[in-house]
C-alpha cells in the first residue's frame, strides 16, 4: 500500500472486523462490501483519486430510493470518507464532520459530486517527511555537483510524489494500531449504543 491507499487500509480493517468480503461491482467501478442488516456499505473506488467522487455520487444516487433517500442530501451523517492527509503528522488522525484539507483532489471530487461538504472526514495523517535541513551561511566555494547534492538531500519530497511512496515496514507496524483505533471510533459514531429506558 502507498500512503495514498491508507483510506483503503481503513476500509479493509472494517471489512475484517465485520467479517465481510469485497466484490467488484462493474456498475459502480468499485469494490464493494456490505452488511444490509447493519446498514453497512463500504466502497473502494477503482478510479483515479481525483475521480473518486463520481463513484461515491453514483452509489448514493443508486440507493436514493432506499435508506439514503431518507437523509437530507446536504447533511450526510452516515457517510464517512477515509483518506490520507499530509496536513496531519504520521500516526495521528482526525474524524471531523464537514472539515477537510484545503487541498485534496479526492475530497474535492467527492464534494463536487455531492454538492456538499457535509459528511464525515476520516483524515489519516501520513506526513513523516524529514524537515528541510537548514543550510549554513558559509563563504566557502563549492562545486556545482556538491551544491546540487546538498539541495537534493535538504529539500522535502514533493507531496504529489510522496503520497505515492509505500510505507516502510516500521511505519506499517506503527500504523496498524492507529487504523484499529480509527475503526473503533467510526463504529462508535456510526452505531452508537442504544440507551435503554
Amino acid at each position: 500500500h502507498t500512503r495514498h491507499n491508507v483510506g483503503f487500509m481503513v476500509a479493509d480493517a472494517v471489512t475484517q472486523n465485520a467479517e465481510l468480503s469485497w466484490k467488484y461491482e462493474v456498475k459502480f467501478n468499485a469494490e464493494v462490501a456490505q452488511d444490509s442488516t447493519k446498514g453497512l456499505f463500504l466502497i473502494k473506488p477503482q478510479t483515479f483519486v481525483n475521480k473518486s467522487g463520481e463513484v461515491v455520487g453514483s452509489i448514493l444516487r443508486y440507493f436514493e430510493k432506499e435508506e439514503f433517500g431518507q437523509a437530507d442530501p446536504t447533511e450526510l451523517q452516515s457517510l464517512y470518507v477515509c483518506y490520507d492527509d499530509l496536513d496531519i503528522p504520521f500516526g495521528k488522525y482526525k474524524i471531523q464532520f464537514g472539515k477537510h484539507p484545503k487541498i485534496h483532489n479526492g475530497v474535492d471530487s467527492v464534494i463536487k459530486s455531492l454538492g456538499t461538504d457535509q459528511f464525515w472526514n476520516v483524515r489519516i495523517g501520513t506526513e513523516s517527511r524529514p524537515q528541510v535541513a537548514q543550510r549554513g551561511q558559509q563563504g566557502t566555494q563549492k562545486s556545482i555537483q556538491e551544491t546540487q547534492n546538498a539541495d537534493q538531500t535538504s529539500e522535502k519530497i514533493p507531496g504529489q510524489k510522496y503520497v505515492l511512496s509505500p510505507f516502510t515496514k516500521e511505519e506499517r507496524d506503527l500504523l496498524a494500531p492507529v487504523i484499529q483505533r480509527v475503526v473503533q471510533e467510526i463504529y462508535a459514531k456510526a452505531f452508537p449504543p442504544q440507551s435503554s429506558h
